[in-house]
Order: C-alpha cells, then structure tokens, then sequence
C-alpha cells in the first residue's frame, strides 16, 4: 500500500472516531443536558422523542418531556442518561 492508501485510510478512522463522539438523543448524560442552552435542550429533547419513535413531537410534548429531563437529571448522577427516563 502506498501513503495516499494510508492517509485515506487514517482519515476514515478518523471521521468514525469523531461521528461517535458526543452524545445525542437518549445517550446524553445529565451533566451535558444541564450545561446546554435552553434551544439545545429543546433541540435534545426532540431528538430523545425521535429515538423513542416519534417522528414529529408537538411543541407541547418536548416542553414537557424538557421540563421532566431537567427534574429526572436534579435527582440523578450526573452520569445518569437520558435514556433511563420513563415515558
């Protein structure tokens, strides 16, 4: 193989690694939910609807599912997902 096959190959493990960094959805955990901004919570929030099954949740649904995340993530470890919630 020859140094462009290498760097190519590099760049791939590269971009796989980086896409799975960060959490999203149900796997973000409650001390990155806490320290977004209110419009990346609701951005969160309808993303863990979404993982849920929900293609489109009303504004109402993600308000309430928002304010619920933030009372699950007062009394959960900072580690604790978003997934763990009920609903």
């Amino acid at each position: 193989m020859n140094r462009l096959t290498y760097a190519l190959a590099a760049g791939l493990v590269m971009t796989a690694a980086l896409t799975g960094c960060g959490a999203s959805g149900a796997n973000t955990t409650c001390k990155d939910f806490r320290a977004q901004d209110s419009s990346k919570q609701t951005e969160t929030i309808t993303q863990v609807l979404k993982d849920k099954g929900e293609s489109k949740p009303s504004p109402l649904k993600v308000s309430a599912y928002k304010l619920s995340a933030k009372g699950y993530c007062e009394i959960k470890s900072p580690d604790a997902t978003l997934r763990g919630m009920s609903g």
